[in-house]
C-alpha cells in the first residue's frame, strides 16, 4: 500500500467517523471543514497530510496556518485555501474547522497544537509520531475523549509488508544481519523494527 492511498484512507476514514456517519459527508452534500496546520523549515508540513484532503470529494480545506510567510503563502496556493494566517490558534478562532491535520513532523507543536484543537471542538488528523512523552500522550487523549473528538495518526509503516517481513524474522530468533532498513531520507539508517 502506497503512503498516499493510506493517508487518503486513514483522512476520509477520520471525516467519516468524526461525525458518526457512514458513506457521504451528510445527507445534504456538504464537505466537510477542514484546516491544515504546518510549520515550514520546522516539520513543514508532514508526509502528505495537507495534501490528501485534495483527494476527498467530501472535505474542503477551508484555511492553512504557518508561521513562516513563504511556507504560508506556498501552502496557501498548493491547497488552493481561501484564507491563511499565520497563527494557527487565530485560524481555529475564526474559522471552526470540523478537522484538522496537524501536519509538521517535529514533535515540539504537537501536545500543544492537539490541545488548542481540541479546545475549538476539531478532529485531529495527527503527523506521526504522536508526541514526546507518554504524559503528553495521556493528555492529548484525555481532552480529545472529553469532547468526543476522534484522532487519527498517520502510521502507515506500521501495515508495511516489508516490516512486517522484518518482525517476523526477528521475532523467530533467526539469526540475521539485518541492522535496519532506509526507505524514508528523514529516518536514521540505525532504525529496525
Amino acid at each position: 500500500m502506497r503512503r498516499r492511498d493510506f493517508i487518503a484512507g486513514a483522512a476520509f476514514g477520520l471525516a467519516t467517523f468524526a461525525t458518526g456517519q457512514q458513506g457521504n459527508a451528510n445527507a445534504k452534500g456538504t464537505k466537510y471543514r477542514v484546516a491544515v496546520i504546518g510549520r515550514t523549515g520546522q516539520g513543514n508540513y508532514g508526509h502528505g497530510l495537507d495534501v490528501v484532503w485534495k483527494e476527498i470529494e467530501q472535505a474542503e480545506v477551508i484555511a492553512v496556518a504557518d508561521p513562516d510567510p513563504k511556507g504560508l503563502a506556498a501552502a496557501a496556493r498548493r491547497l488552493k485555501a481561501p484564507r491563511s494566517y499565520a497563527d494557527y490558534r487565530q485560524m481555529l478562532e475564526k474559522e471552526r474547522p470540523q478537522i484538522v491535520s496537524v501536519a509538521p513532523r517535529w514533535l515540539d507543536c504537537h501536545h500543544g497544537m492537539v490541545l488548542t484543537c481540541a479546545e475549538f471542538g476539531c478532529h485531529v488528523f495527527l503527523e506521526r509520531p504522536m508526541c514526546q512523552s507518554l504524559e503528553q500522550a495521556d493528555e492529548m487523549i484525555a481532552a480529545l475523549e472529553k469532547r468526543n473528538l476522534k484522532l487519527a495518526i498517520a502510521h502507515q509503516t506500521r501495515y508495511s509488508p516489508a516490516v512486517h517481513f522484518l518482525s517476523s524474522i526477528l521475532h523467530r530468533g533467526t539469526r540475521h544481519e539485518a541492522r535496519g532498513t532506509r526507505d524514508d531520507p528523514y529516518r536514521s539508517s540505525d532504525w529496525c523494527c
